[in-house]
């Protein structure tokens, strides 16, 4: 039979064989593109905080020119609201601000003991009897502006903060004593005082805040910070002539006013367990303390000028969540 092939020789070329031409093996040994390790950034979301609860103050801002010296310190237990902006910018960095207020107030009654002298000498001639009856406030602000960045703690997160805190303390006490004598003269004397001190600090602060998984929904939340603020403190304190007899008990009049400069210590912590009520919400029940060292311009016993600590603490209830 004939070759229907009249050039055994030449090769059929097939149209649109020359996408694949190369060879097989060829193709084999091409070496392949790693695929991609990049990870896309994290979100960026808002979070937000509120909580509310009990506060509770330690040190005593007192009266004491009084004679003797009367222990004027607001109630121990008050109530204070807190609240935090947070947004979280190229996968780790923030920004927040936070903010807390607090008071505390007291109306109570005392009793005192003194003795008034005879108009020309020293000595005591009748002992006398006070009762004080007082107002005392205070109040307490702070507001924390921060930029942080998130790290990694075991299996929770955490973040590391810097930046600027503000802080404000104001007190202010008002009572009157009414004195008795208890023998010779059936008589009595009622002397006023007022006590007002102030505190206003700004400084830089260093914190860390974070959250460590326990189980399921459960977690431990946490936060410390450190922070030095250069302060102004003042104080006034007042006390009037009493009226009747005798004419004025408790070494009145008093009138001064003291106030200076200089740094208080202020480190605080928060802990607390917190609950997930879904992957956006959290709940969570915390104990805070906020220590302000120095921080109050008084004067002792003596009538020496001197400073007080402030120390506020308590529990409150926290609502977090994150958007979106």
């Amino acid at each position: 039979m004939p070759n229907s092939n009249p050039c055994p020789n030449q090769k059929i070329k097939i149209p649109g064989s020359h996408i694949n031409s190369a060879p097989a093996g060829l193709a084999a040994d091409l070496p392949t593109k790693a695929p991609s390790r990049a990870v896309a950034p994290a979100p960026s979301p808002w979070t937000f905080w509120l909580e509310g609860g009990a506060q509770a103050v330690a040190g005593d801002p007192f009266v004491p020119l009084l004679n003797p010296p009367f222990d004027a310190k607001p109630s121990a237990w008050g109530w204070d609201i807190a609240g935090l902006l947070d947004y979280r910018f190229n996968g780790y960095w923030h920004v927040s601000a936070d903010f807390r207020y607090g008071a505390n107030k007291r109306h109570f009654n005392s009793f005192q003991r003194a003795c008034a002298s005879t108009p020309f000498t020293a000595t005591c001639f009748t002992p006398l009897n006070g009762n004080n009856s007082a107002s005392s406030k205070e109040s307490n602000w702070v507001a924390d502006f921060m930029v942080g960045r998130d790290i990694g703690v075991g299996s929770g997160s955490a973040q590391i903060k810097g930046g600027l805190r503000v802080a404000e303390i104001r007190g202010t006490t008002n009572g009157n004593i009414a004195w008795a004598t208890t023998f010779f003269f059936p008589e009595t004397s009622n002397s006023s005082y007022t006590q007002s001190n102030f505190f206003f600090g700004v400084g830089p602060r260093l914190a860390i805040e974070g959250n460590a998984p326990i189980s399921g929904p459960w977690s431990v939340e946490y936060a410390a910070g450190i922070a030095e603020l250069f302060a102004h403190r003042s104080s006034t304190q007042s006390a009037a002539n009493g009226t009747g007899f005798p004419s004025c008990i408790a070494n009145c009049p008093i009138s001064y006013s003291i106030a200076d400069d200089g740094l208080v210590f202020n480190p605080d912590a928060t802990l607390g367990l917190a609950y997930a009520l879904s992957p956006t919400t959290k709940i969570s029940v915390n104990y805070h303390v906020d220590a302000y060292f120095d921080a109050l311009k008084v004067m002792d016993a003596a009538g020496n000028q001197t400073h007080t600590y402030r120390i506020y603490h308590g529990p409150s209830l926290r609502l977090t969540w994150v958007w979106p």
